[in-house]
């Protein structure tokens, strides 16, 4: 064998540069998949369709108008006193309502103005007012939602917060030649003044759902004052109507001391029960659909 230096060197330079060739073209694929993922993650991060997700509720704040309107309905009536309805009966939706009191709810929205003077008196000698009909049919719908129904065949008497022919005491009866109720003014129901509210509640919470649904949240407790003797009284504040979940009893109290309290729903606001009022919205504002009562 011919040993021969050139030759031997020539073949281990072939062989290094292909080596190096070989790593570069490596380094380069590697280098343009790191840069190719990169750009990828960066643009699909800016521009790419994101996932939204969805929203089931909205807080709104409890002075938010839409709110102040809609708890208005369900708590205090004429005179300025607090309506039994929602605060005693464990649930209550349109069907629990009496024909009565759809109307005494609906005339909330009532004014004097409404009535107009027919010039006729009745057998009693009392003025007899007109009504249209149309006119109580918005105030119910304001109350109750475009689908309520009430009866015109039924002799009703309210209470409203004004006063014609020197009462506040109106009754009503359909005359469907006019298509309006009669009323007659009769009576003058003054407020009541207990020594203690039965009710002190407030409202806690107000929410906005995605179907378009107002849910407000009341925390509301009950009371009870006992008299015990001349001038000797004992107040019981309980959770429920019912009051057979008693919260905390004050005994031995003058009517002076009774008059002094201030009951305050801060103090009881975990113990106290919670009602839950449910509004739609309807062509100029919110109404009632159904209230709750849990404990």
């Amino acid at each position: 064998m011919d040993f021969k230096i050139g030759e031997d060197i020539e073949e281990e330079k072939t062989k290094s540069h292909g080596m190096s060739n070989g790593v570069k073209m490596i380094i380069v694929i590697v280098v343009s998949l790191v840069v190719g993922v990169s750009v990828f993650l960066i643009s699909n991060h800016f521009f790419g369709k994101k996932t939204e997700v969805p929203i089931t509720s909205q807080s709104l704040s409890l002075t938010d108008s839409n709110v102040q309107q809609a708890y208005s309905y369900v708590t205090y009536g004429s005179l300025g006193e607090r309506f039994k309805k929602f605060v005693s009966e464990t649930s209550v939706s349109l069907g629990s309502f009496t024909n009565e009191e759809k109307f005494a709810y609906a005339f909330m929205s009532s004014s004097k103005e409404d009535f107009t003077a027919t010039g006729n008196k009745n057998e009693n000698g009392l003025n007899i007012y007109s009504i249209s009909n149309d006119k109580v049919k918005s105030y119910m719908q304001k109350f109750f939602g475009d689908a309520v129904a009430y009866s015109t065949t039924e002799e009703v008497t309210v209470v409203v917060d004004y006063v014609i022919d020197n009462s506040n005491t109106v009754t009503l009866k359909y005359d469907s030649t006019t298509d309006a109720f009669l009323g007659t003014f009769s009576g003058m129901k003054e407020k009541e003044n207990p020594l203690i509210t039965p009710y002190v509640a407030a409202l806690a919470k107000a929410t906005k759902k995605t179907d378009g649904t107002l849910e407000l949240q009341e925390r509301v407790i009950y009371t009870d004052l006992v008299k015990n003797s001349e001038d000797n009284y004992t107040l019981n504040i309980y959770k429920d109507f019912t009051k057979n979940s008693l919260l905390e009893s004050k005994p031995n109290l003058t009517g002076e001391d009774v008059k002094k309290i201030q009951l305050n729903i801060t103090n009881y606001y975990d113990a106290a029960s919670v009602i839950t009022y449910q509004f739609k919205q309807g062509s100029n504002s919110y109404y009632f659909v159904s209230s709750a009562i849990t404990t």
